[in-house]
């Protein structure tokens, strides 16, 4: 019985530990594009996942995706009515938006 109760109390205290860490190291979701720029993930496979960013603005723009736990997409010049993409391996990666650049 007490040894049930210790194995419980150190696995509680692991997962607790663990969700701290995470919790805190989780990056902030960066999107400082304009509204008139569209961004989302337009395709993934069971490796990869594509971000697109869409110009919808009616004057040009300097954008990137932003993935967070990795490199960020390049600085692209869009003209109005164009858009990119930028594909990453799934993990440890996840979509945070879109940053003028």
């Amino acid at each position: 019985m007490i040894k049930n109760l210790t194995k419980k109390a150190i696995a509680v205290a692991i997962v607790s530990g663990g969700l701290g860490v995470t919790v805190l190291a989780a990056p902030a979701y960066a999107d400082n594009a304009p509204h008139c720029v569209d961004r989302y993930i337009s395709g993934s496979t069971a490796t990869t996942q594509t971000a697109r960013i869409y110009n919808g603005c009616s004057y040009a723009v300097w954008a990137k995706v932003v993935w967070d736990y990795g490199t960020d997409g390049p600085c692209l010049y869009h003209p109005s009515r164009s858009s990119s993409t930028h594909t990453v391996a799934i993990l440890p990666r996840a979509f945070a938006g879109a940053d003028s650049c």
